[in-house]
């Protein structure tokens, strides 16, 4: 039976919670990812920022001074990397998202 770990990428790019929503554009844009696993010094997981969670800065006055911390998604579902493929449809499929954390 294939493994999370079979499929999942390891060169995941991730940001800080202070990181400016610049730095995060500019990390999505450069890496071609639509969203980042927001982490901690220790690289703990504490949420995730996507293009969605950025779109709602459209109407923000002073998007220049907004953190990732105001805007990710701290709820975030993750598995761990011996987890199996059912699992991981399983959380895509009830929770309509598009990436979900492997952490160790």
């Amino acid at each position: 039976m294939y493994r999370v770990q079979d499929i999942m990428t390891d060169q995941v790019v991730v940001v800080s919670p202070t990181a400016t929503i610049n730095t995060a554009i500019s990390l999505m844009v450069d890496r071609q990812v639509s969203g980042l696993p927001v982490v901690d010094d220790e690289q703990r997981l504490l949420g995730v920022i996507t293009e969605l969670d950025i779109i709602d800065l459209v109407y923000e006055a002073d998007i220049d001074a907004a953190v990732v911390a105001d805007y990710m998604t701290r709820e975030v579902s993750s598995l761990s990397i011996d987890a199996s493929l059912d699992a991981a449809a399983n959380i895509f499929c009830s929770h309509s998202i598009r990436r979900i954390p492997v952490v160790d």
